[in-house]
């Protein structure tokens, strides 16, 4: 996967969620998914939503992009300042460097390769 850049199928959905997320965010359309992203104005992260089951939550677009752009933000990779080009390009660098870490007695595949979120750091 490395030699060739290639992303793994968890990884390309977080890089297709930041993408499109990013870009309704953006340019406000479609405006039914803009209007259900809250955006803190002190810290320009996404407020998570809230659900009542965790049916819908776990199948929520908003939540998912939400926490994957709060993820990439905390990440050194804003969503609102960069232009889309950059954002991109920075959203596969970082996904490809996490998704290549690895760890002990592991080599073949990682925490990062099904989960975002785990606690894979890297160093630039």
């Amino acid at each position: 996967f490395f030699k060739l850049k290639l992303l793994t199928l968890f990884n390309l959905y977080n890089y297709f969620c930041g993408c499109f997320g990013m870009s309704i965010l953006r340019n406000r359309v479609p405006a039914q998914i803009f209007n259900r992203f809250v955006i803190s104005n002190i810290t320009n992260k996404l407020i998570l939503p809230k659900f009542k089951t965790s049916r819908i939550k776990s199948n929520s677009f908003v939540l998912n992009v939400s926490k994957i752009l709060n993820y990439l933000y905390a990440n050194d990779i804003p969503y609102h300042i960069l232009s889309p080009y950059v954002f991109k390009k920075r959203l596969k660098a970082h996904l490809l460097t996490i998704q290549n870490i690895s760890l002990d007695g592991d080599p073949n595949w990682l925490p990062c390769n099904h989960d975002l979120f785990s606690h894979v750091t890297t160093h630039y």
